[in-house]
Formats: structure tokens, C-alpha cells, sequence
């Protein structure tokens, strides 16, 4: 009962009584409130900006690939056999890919394109699925900067495939445009460009593919299951992350960044508990000792206070991630357009995951935690001594 006792007194003292009420304790635990909260927003509204972008690329690209070995002289009787696998275990989000770095030539202008030749029997990609695949398909903005116009020809040049009649001559082939895309992405538009996979195994003379890209990631162990097999230990899988680590790497820099510079201004906040805390103990120190009078133990006291302030700690942490995240869903259900039309992504994008969740709430709670303890600690084995002030008082 006396340790309630002492609770509730805390409590009275710090939050209730206007005459003792601790303005700089209020302002510490704000602090903390308002750096879980803003923890909890930024990371949740990041990682929805994050995951849109790479869900945005996998649209394109897929989820993995299976990288078909080059070196192998029975590589397409074993990719028939891995296809045939496929189709049985009724896995068809796939398709049977070429890739080629290739020059394109528009009057006077040539530009780079890393061309993705498909087999459209196998599988249509969503982004392409009402597209005119006949043709070239080519990205908005790389249209533009060709000048190129719709069912115009297009010179397809391949320096690493050479005419054998003449030399080192590149293999040169003519498409038209039959179709524009429009990601919103720059790095795609400018890039990447869709053809039919017989027109470009016509132009190399070569039957050869590239690698089968699979489009939902749900493939992806069984795809695991089936190369296991000796038969098609050549065969590679390739993630999207495996193949744009940088991405990726610039991704968790972010949120590294972003949590180091929380963790500054929370930094700054536990200097003011620092502070808050040692005037409230110091003005204290009587009923400390009253309470030491009454039967209350050294340790006893320092092991309560030391208890309420990790208990405000906590629920100030706490409460900001719960403000946080009912924020978020609120965001998430009432998103408004904050963007201009010409920004694929208007809405501010909300994704909450468990980890950023978690810190969040260690963040704060683990420096204010850190500093609360040395507070504790050097006041009561530093500066406070109930005998001496029951000695001051008696006298």
C-alpha cells in the first residue's frame, strides 16, 4: 500500500496540483510523444512511397527471374523441360525472354535501349495487356525525344551481334512503333522498350533466350523446388532485389537516415528529462526524506522513482505510436491528391509494418530510458543524503 502511496503522491505532484506542477517534466514527456509520433508517420508514409515504387517496377520487370544458362549445349531442351514443369505445377504468370542491349535510330537521333523481347503466347504482362503488341513498344518520354510517331519505323542496331558477310558489322533490323507506355518513371520510360521475341531471334539469327521472368511472387518456392533438381543446377534465380541492390541499399539508407536524425532530437529531449528530472528531484528531497522517516528504504525510494519515471517514459512513447498509427489509417482511408496529374503517385502512400513500429517506440524510449537511469542513479549516490536532512530540519 505505501508504494501506491508513493505513486499516487508522484503523480499528484507532477500532474494534478497547480502549485507544483512540473512544466519542464511536461515538456519531456511531450517531447517524447511528438518524437514517437512523427517516428510512426515519416516511416510509415517512406516505406508506402518505397513499396509502391518497387511494386511499380515489379509491374514491369517481375518479381524474379530464372536466368537461362548461355554455355550449355542442350540449354533449350532443358529450358523446354523446365517449361514443361512449369505449365504441369500450373504456374503461367510468366514469359520467355530475350534481353539485349540495343541502339535505336529515329531520323538523327540515336539513344540506348535495353530491349525486352517476349514470347506473347506464354503470358502478357498487366502493363502491356491492352497495348498493340505488334510492334516496337517503346516508353512516353523516349517517344519524344525520338520524335518518333505511332506505326513510324524504328532502326533496332545490335553492336554485340556482328554480320558474318561483313565483318564487324552490327546487325541491324527495322521495327515500327506499334504501341507508347507511360510508367511515370523515368528511369523505365527512357530505357526499356517490349518486342515480339521472334523479331529480334530473326534479327541475331539466334534462338536463344535470356531468362523466364515471373510475375507473381507466390511462384517463387516452387520455382525454388524445381531447380533443386540436379537436371537444373545452372539454372539462377534472380530477385528484383538481387538485381537493383543499389535500390534497394538507397532504400534502407533512407530509413537509416531518417531514424539517425530522430534519434538526435530524441537525444535532445532526454537532455531535458536530464534537467526536468533533477529539479524534481531536488525539490523532493524533504518528502523523500519523509518517506525514508516512515519506513521507506534508500533503495526503496530510488527503485520507485526509478520505476514511475520508465513508467511516464513508456506511456509517452507508447501513446505517440498509437497516435501514430491511428493517423496513418486515418491518412490511409482519406489520402487526399496532394500531387499535380503528372506524378504517377498523388496520394501520400501508407504502408505500417511491425519493425518500424518497433522502433518507433524503442527509439525514444531506449535514450530517454538510458538517461533517466543516470539521473536516478547519480542523485541518489551523488547529491542526496536523508540523515543530513533530517539533521538540517531538527536544527
Amino acid at each position: 500500500m505505501k508504494y501506491f502511496s508513493l505513486l499516487g503522491y508522484f503523480l499528484n505532484y507532477i500532474f494534478v496540483s497547480s502549485r507544483t506542477r512540473q512544466s519542464l517534466v511536461w515538456l519531456a514527456l511531450i517531447g517524447i510523444f511528438i518524437s514517437s509520433l512523427c517516428l510512426v508517420i515519416l516511416q510509415g508514409i517512406m516505406s508506402g512511397l518505397q513499396g509502391n515504387i518497387i511494386q511499380e517496377n515489379k509491374r514491369y520487370f517481375g518479381s524474379f527471374e530464372v536466368i537461362v544458362p548461355k554455355e550449355k549445349s542442350d540449354v533449350l531442351s532443358l529450358t523446354s523441360d523446365f517449361v514443361s514443369i512449369l505449365k504441369s505445377e500450373g504456374m503461367s504468370h510468366y514469359v520467355s525472354e530475350k534481353e539485349l542491349e540495343v541502339l535505336i535510330r529515329h531520323t538523327d537521333y540515336l539513344a540506348p535501349l535495353k530491349l525486352h523481347a517476349v514470347d506473347w503466347s506464354d503470358f502478357i504482362p498487366p502493363f502491356l495487356q491492352k497495348s498493340d503488341r505488334s510492334g516496337l513498344i517503346l516508353g512516353g518520354d523516349l517517344g519524344l525525344k525520338l520524335k518518333a510517331s505511332l506505326y513510324g519505323p524504328i532502326s533496332i542496331i545490335s553492336p554485340s551481334y556482328t554480320l558474318d558477310l561483313m565483318g564487324s558489322i552490327p546487325t541491324v533490323g527495322q521495327q515500327d512503333i506499334s504501341d507508347f507506355y507511360v510508367s511515370g518513371m523515368n528511369e523505365i520510360d527512357e530505357f526499356h522498350g517490349w518486342v515480339r521475341l521472334s523479331f529480334l531471334q530473326n534479327m541475331i539469327r539466334s534462338n536463344s533466350l535470356t531468362s523466364l521472368r515471373f510475375y507473381e511472387s507466390s511462384d517463387l518456392p516452387e520455382v525454388k523446388k524445381i531447380l533443386n533438381n540436379e537436371k537444373f543446377q545452372d539454372f539462377k534465380i534472380k530477385t528484383w532485389e538481387d538485381n537493383n541492390p543499389e535500390r534497394v541499399w538507397a532504400f534502407h539508407l533512407e530509413t537509416n537516415v531518417l531514424i539517425v536524425l530522430f534519434s538526435f532530437m530524441c537525444l535532445l529531449v532526454s537532455l531535458t528529462i536530464t534537467v526536468s528530472f533533477l529539479l524534481l528531484l531536488d525539490r523532493l528531497r524533504f518528502d523523500l526524506a519523509s518517506f525514508w522517516i516512515l519506513g521507506l528504504s534508500r533503495n526503496q525510494c530510488r527503485w520507485m522513482i526509478g520505476i514511475f519515471s520508465q513508467g511516464l517514459i513508456t506511456f509517452s512513447s507508447l501513446a505517440g505510436v498509437l497516435s501514430g498509427v491511428i493517423f496513418l489509417w486515418i491518412l490511409k482511408l482519406w489520402s487526399p491528391n496532394i500531387m499535380p496529374d503528372v506524378f504517377w503517385e498523388r496520394t501520400l502512400p501508407v504502408k505500417i509494418e511491425f519493425l518500424s513500429l518497433m522502433t518507433s517506440w524503442l527509439v525514444p524510449q531506449t535514450l530517454a530510458s538510458v538517461f533517466c537511469v543516470f539521473v536516478v542513479y547519480f542523485y541518489f549516490h551523488e547529491r542526496i543524503s536523508f540523515l543530513s536532512i533530517v539533521r538540517r530540519i531538527g536544527s
